[in-house]
C-alpha cells in the first residue's frame, strides 16, 4: 500500500500574462502583504485495477483518484481571504509522449452532474416600472398638454450562493500518427464566493475516474491559480492579488493504494453509476472551523466581524 501523498504548492505572483516574471509569495514587495498563501494537495484515495469485471473487455484498466484541496494561510485571522480558486487536473503517460497513451477521464465529483451551491444566501431585489399617459384638457390649445406618471415597484428574491463547477476537456485531438482520439484527458474546477463575500470552502475533496490502456505509469499535472483579497483598516480599500502555481504526481498502477469500502477495484466502473463518485467528495465551509472571520462591510470598505459557529465536522453535500 502507498502512503497518503502530499503536494504543497506555494502560490507564486501571476499578473504577468506571459509568466516570464513570477516573484515568490513572500518576496520583495509582497513580503508583508501576500505572503503565507499556500494551496495543498492531498491524496486520500488511490485505487488501481479493472474497468470491468470481464476478461473480454479490452484496454480493462482503471484508476480511481481522490483528492483533498486545502487552502491555507499562515496569518487566518488577518484581513484577507480567497475569493476564488480555480484548479486543474490533467493525466497523461509518464514515458510516452502520445497523447494515445494518457489516461481517460470517464467521471468526475464535484460537478459533473451540475453546479453545486454552498451558503445560499436569500437577496431581495426590485424592479421600477414606470407608466406614463398624456392627454390635452377639453377647450384648450393641443400643446397645452398635462402628463401623467405613475410608478410600480415588485420586490422578489434571489438566491446568492458560493458555487463549485466544473468541465472536462481534451488536450490533444489526434495521436502521434494522426488517429483521433476520443475522451477527455483534463477536468478543471472553479470554486467561486457569491457576492456577499462569504469565502470561498477551505478545502474541498475531487474524485476523478480513470480509465487506461495499459499498466504503465502515468502523471497527474496540477496547476492552480486563486485570487486573495486583502483589507487595509486605514486606507479602508481592497486590493487583489493573482496567485499561481504547478506540480506533478506520478504513479504505478501496479502499486496498490488505500481506498473506502465502497470502491471495488476489480469493477472501477460501478463509480460511473448514479452519484455512487459524489460520496467521495465534499466542501468544507471555514466559518464552521474558524471562530471569527473577517467580512467588508455594507459600503464595500469597513471591515465587519462575525463570529463563525463552534468547530465541527460539517461536510456539505452536493444540491442540484
Amino acid at each position: 500500500m502507498v502512503d497518503q501523498q502530499v503536494l504543497e504548492l506555494p502560490l507564486v505572483n501571476d499578473e504577468d500574462p506571459n509568466e516570464v516574471y513570477r516573484a515568490t509569495l513572500g518576496s520583495n514587495i509582497y513580503q508583508h502583504e501576500a505572503c503565507g498563501f499556500t494551496i495543498i494537495l492531498r491524496q486520500t484515495h488511490i485505487a488501481h485495477g479493472k474497468w470491468a469485471d470481464d476478461p473480454d473487455v479490452e484496454n480493462n484498466f482503471a484508476s480511481l483518484l481522490v483528492f483533498r484541496i486545502e487552502l491555507h494561510s499562515k496569518h487566518p485571522k488577518h484581513k484577507r481571504r480567497f475569493r476564488d480558486v480555480h484548479i486543474t487536473l490533467k493525466f497523461s503517460d509518464d514515458i510516452s509522449q502520445d497523447p494515445a497513451d494518457r489516461p481517460v477521464i470517464k467521471c468526475f465529483e464535484p460537478g459533473q452532474q451540475g453546479s453545486i451551491i454552498l451558503h445560499r444566501t436569500p437577496v431581495t431585489r426590485s424592479q421600477e416600472t414606470l407608466l406614463g399617459a398624456e392627454g390635452r384638457l377639453s377647450g384648450q390649445p393641443a400643446e397645452a398638454g398635462i402628463k401623467y406618471e405613475s410608478k410600480s415597484v415588485q420586490s422578489y428574491e434571489q438566491h446568492d450562493g458560493v458555487s463549485i463547477s466544473a468541465v472536462a476537456k481534451m488536450s490533444a485531438t489526434t495521436s502521434k500518427d494522426k488517429t483521433p482520439l476520443l475522451g477527455d484527458d483534463r477536468v478543471e474546477w472553479y470554486i467561486s464566493e457569491n457576492k456577499s463575500q462569504m469565502e470561498v470552502p477551505d478545502s474541498c475533496g475531487l474524485a476523478v475516474l480513470l480509465k487506461r490502456r495499459n499498466n504503465k505509469n502515468f502523471k497527474a499535472h496540477i496547476k492552480v491559480k486563486a485570487n486573495v483579497d486583502f483589507w487595509y483598516e486605514v486606507r479602508s480599500i481592497t486590493e487583489s492579488f493573482l496567485g499561481a502555481q504547478n506540480g506533478s504526481v506520478s504513479y504505478d498502477p501496479t502499486v496498490q493504494g488505500t481506498y473506502p469500502d465502497l470502491v471495488d477495484p476489480k469493477n472501477l466502473a460501478k463509480l460511473e453509476e448514479g452519484l455512487e463518485l459524489s460520496k467521495l467528495s465534499f466542501s468544507h465551509l471555514p466559518e464552521d472551523v474558524s471562530p471569527l472571520r473577517f467580512y467588508p462591510g455594507p459600503n464595500n470598505g469597513d471591515v465587519d466581524k462575525k463570529e463563525g459557529a463552534a468547530p465541527s465536522e460539517l461536510w456539505v453535500s452536493r444540491t442540484l
